[in-house]
């Protein structure tokens, strides 16, 4: 089993190390016989907290899980592991679980005496806003997620070291660009939905209480996979997509997602400085603070740089785009530094019609046809920006080979599965 201990030199080597384990991560994964869910982590071994068990969180802890991990997750519900479903094959696998609610103070020092007890030096944060709760999206994931954050940085302070390493999952929703153009980094963020506008808030709450210990933020393209092809059913039933036909997907196969996770968190812990917010500077900027500098340029795929255009003819499969090497990638050496900040995306936008024509080509169904959405509709709402997002930063340091490069062996490889 592999070790991806937090003195891994090359998270290169660690994201080897798990892509034997990524193809069975919609399995449950074995127990390991050394640990139950109610004992302490093994010794040596990464231990992981996952605070949001979602459709990303339990793909990430699968593949921690059969890469070793010790791995613990966070629920609201006490009796999650006792009533079956996805949480509780988790803690069957090995999984803890912890008592955990962020908007609720009584949970705090709970959860920090878990940290400790379980020995947690890295932090997943995975939480989608609940819309049925009593909290609002900003009182629940801008101040719940800073009482996390000090619950985070008092464990480092009770141990003397730095604060657990913690990846936050944001959105590609922070992004406002429009008219088909192609984003990274370091494009500027003026969200116009409520959701972005929170995850940006909260994206600034790691700079506020850990800023000297280690994290990133991982702003997330629409995750999909099995059990979650946006308008599958109305496809194979020949119903109108209430969907505008035009604009650009950005996607990234939820294996694909967590393994970006496993491998962030597998980078070495040696810290130095954070960055800087890619986000409030101009395009192009480089951005130092301390002894880190982003070493991106400008993001636009070498046809657009010559050509001036952005079509979606540019688009395919990243071979147009100026992308590092893989073999340069995997020999990066135990002094790179992990940056604080990267888009997971897979290597092609598409147009919302060709999406939607794979499916039915797939499922032998009949040519989608479309339908204004509601006014008041998330779908319209975020039809209102169209961009398209260029993963160079991630394939460079954190998915060098995607599962599934485009939504075409995505989409091959969860509807083969559900016939």
């Amino acid at each position: 089993m592999p070790n991806l201990s937090p003195g891994t030199a090359n998270p290169a080597t660690a994201r080897s190390a798990i892509e034997g384990t990524v193809a069975a991560s919609s399995v449950a994964a074995q127990p390991d016989p050394r640990r139950d869910s109610n004992s302490p982590s093994l010794p040596g071994s990464p231990s992981l907290l996952v605070v949001g068990c979602g459709y990303l969180g339990q793909r990430v802890a699968r593949q921690a899980v059969s890469a070793g991990w010790n791995v613990a997750a966070t629920t609201r519900n006490p009796d999650a592991k006792a009533r079956g479903g996805p949480f509780a094959e988790l803690c069957q696998a090995g999984v803890t679980p912890i008592r955990f609610d962020w908007n609720d103070s009584r949970d705090l020092k709970g959860l920090l005496e878990a940290i400790q007890l379980h020995r947690i030096d890295r932090v997943l944060v995975a939480v989608s806003h609940d819309r049925h709760s009593p909290y609002d999206r900003y009182a629940s994931q801008v101040d719940g997620f800073a009482r996390l954050l000090q619950v985070i940085r008092q464990a480092g302070q009770q141990r003397g070291t730095v604060a657990p390493d913690v990846a936050y999952i944001s959105t590609t929703g922070v992004y406002h660009q429009t008219g088909g153009l192609w984003v990274d980094e370091n494009s500027t963020t003026h969200p116009t939905r409520e959701g972005g506008k929170a995850h940006l808030l909260a994206e600034a709450k790691l700079r506020v209480h850990l800023p000297d210990s280690p994290w990133t933020i991982l702003r997330l393209s629409g995750i999909y996979g099995p059990g979650r092809v946006p308008r599958a059913a109305d496809v194979r039933a020949g119903r109108p997509i209430a969907s505008p036909p035009t604009g650009h997907l950005n996607l990234i196969h939820v294996d694909d997602a967590a393994a970006a996770v496993i491998t962030a968190l597998s980078w070495p812990t040696q810290y130095t400085s954070q960055v800087t917010d890619l986000a409030a500077e101009p395009s192009g900027t480089k951005v130092r603070s301390g002894t880190r500098q982003s070493s991106d340029r400008t993001a636009v795929p070498r046809s657009l740089a010559t050509s001036g255009l952005a079509t979606s003819a540019t688009a395919k499969s990243g071979k147009d785009f100026e992308t590092i090497p893989e073999h340069v990638a995997a020999d990066r050496g135990p002094t790179r530094t992990r940056e604080s900040l990267y888009i997971v995306s897979d290597d092609e936008p598409v147009i919302r019609r060709e999406f939607y024509q794979q499916i039915a080509r797939q499922t032998r169904s009949p040519e989608p046809t479309f339908v204004d959405p509601a006014t008041d509709s998330g779908v319209r709402f975020r039809s209102e920006t169209d961009k398209r997002i260029w993963n160079r930063r991630c394939k460079r340091d954190l998915l060098p080979r995607l599962m599934y490069p485009t939504y075409r062996e995505g989409l091959a490889q969860i509807l083969n599965d559900a016939t």
